[in-house]
């Protein structure tokens, strides 16, 4: 949806206007995935208890931790055009492919001898891929067109801010009270998200 935009706006060389509306992009993109993602995490032991049965609510924590860091690294999905329309793709394929590496390493290490189970093959996926969007593609994209390293950066601060209030107030709404059904599923996600945007 951004790209055609984004290199739109790097062919005619208007810098500020790319920026700008990138940060736009990655705002859109924050809100859009990281309201949901906050609120499944928040919400994620009613919500397994309701959607798969008591059995399964026990998992609520890996639920969580497979989906909350999507609220930081989908929002870098805008960024990724940036690398494309610069013609800087090899680097950034280096540096994926090395953080793959570092995923299968550390989830084979999370996993056996420190005995995280499946939580450390979730942590380790969690914990590379926003490794490696915070400290490689948000600086990277900001240092192929000419700005200060920190330029992205900003935006993904808010984001997360939003995001964890969010699955924050989901967690003190479950700990005060266990929705019974998807009713009262949605009763909480509303009242946890119009309790974050009143922030």
């Amino acid at each position: 949806v951004f790209a055609p935009t984004i290199t739109y706006l790097y062919a005619r060389k208007q810098m500020s206007e790319l920026v700008a509306f990138s940060r736009q992009a990655m705002t859109f993109v924050g809100l859009a995935i990281g309201l949901p993602v906050a609120l499944i995490s928040g919400l994620s032991a009613p919500l397994l208890k309701v959607w798969l049965g008591p059995e399964f609510a026990d998992l609520n924590w890996l639920m969580s931790l497979q989906t909350f860091h999507l609220s930081v690294n989908l929002a870098m999905l805008p960024l990724l055009t940036i690398q494309t329309a610069t013609n800087h793709v090899k680097l950034p394929a280096i540096a994926t492919a090395g953080m793959g590496l570092v995923n299968l390493g550390l989830a084979l290490f999370l996993a056996g001898p420190m005995h995280w189970g499946l939580y450390g093959v979730a942590a380790a996926g969690a914990m590379a891929w926003t490794l490696k969007n915070l400290i490689f593609t948000s600086i990277y994209a900001a240092l192929v067109i000419g700005c200060p390293w920190t330029t992205f950066l900003k935006t993904l601060v808010s984001n997360l801010y939003l995001s964890a209030g969010t699955a924050s107030l989901g967690l003190l709404l479950v700990w005060w009270w266990h929705p019974p059904g998807w009713a009262g599923l949605a009763g909480a996600a509303v009242s946890a998200s119009n309790l974050a945007f009143s922030r």
